[in-house]
């Protein structure tokens, strides 16, 4: 797959997903990986999957951050034209068509229902 990453790095990445996360990835979501000798991690997002890499010594990804895409197939079209147009890096810009709160995950609250059965 190929990501995105939130730093002045003008380029993409290639990042192999693991067995166990296959199917539950989609273009727009967010991931954890890598990053750097030191691997640090850094959340990137997903912008291709192709079903092939030219890259040797792909490193894997560590996390699937979000569990549906923050951004689809327009947003994403319009973020490829604003990297472009203002010569700014693919990852800067989605990074800043999300919302902060959205990042942190400030107001998400998880209901559990409970219901009796027969």
């Amino acid at each position: 797959m190929r990501v995105a990453l939130p730093t002045g790095a003008d380029q993409m990445f290639d990042y192999l997903l693991p067995e166990e996360m296959a199917g539950r990835l989609t273009v727009g979501q967010r991931i954890l990986v890598g990053f750097g000798r030191a691997n640090r991690p850094v959340a990137a997002f997903c912008v291709e999957c192709p079903e092939t890499s030219q890259v040797p010594n792909v490193k894997s990804v560590t996390e699937i951050i979000d569990p549906e895409p923050l951004l689809d197939a327009v947003r994403l079209k319009l973020a490829r034209w604003i990297a472009q147009y203002y010569v700014c890096p693919l990852g800067v810009v989605l990074a800043a068509m999300v919302p902060a709160a959205v990042k942190q995950r400030i107001g998400i609250r998880r209901v559990s229902y409970v219901r009796l059965l027969e």
